[in-house]
């Protein structure tokens, strides 16, 4: 029997315990654990690439730094990845 197999028959042997009630796990509260995202190191540089693009037009592409737009928007980014973690 392969790992998903028993992955999949220890699934089915858990669901149909806690229905009939006779699980021992059920008298435990769920523990839920931090979400971890995990992204290439390219999704996170489009990311960025994106955002600070979107900060030069808003500008309307003057006045500005494109490396300053970069820095920003890297910073944004990891904020927000960060929060959703």
């Amino acid at each position: 029997m392969n790992e998903a197999t028993q992955t999949r028959k220890g699934a089915t042997n858990k669901s149909s315990q806690s229905r009939r009630g006779k699980s021992a796990s059920s008298s435990n509260p769920v523990k839920s654990e931090p979400i971890t995202i995990s992204l290439a190191y390219e999704t996170r540089e489009s990311m960025i690439r994106v955002a600070a693009y979107l900060k030069a037009e808003q500008r309307g592409f003057v006045n500005g730094s494109p490396e300053q737009d970069w820095l920003e928007a890297e910073r944004e980014v990891d904020k927000n990845l960060a929060a959703a973690s």
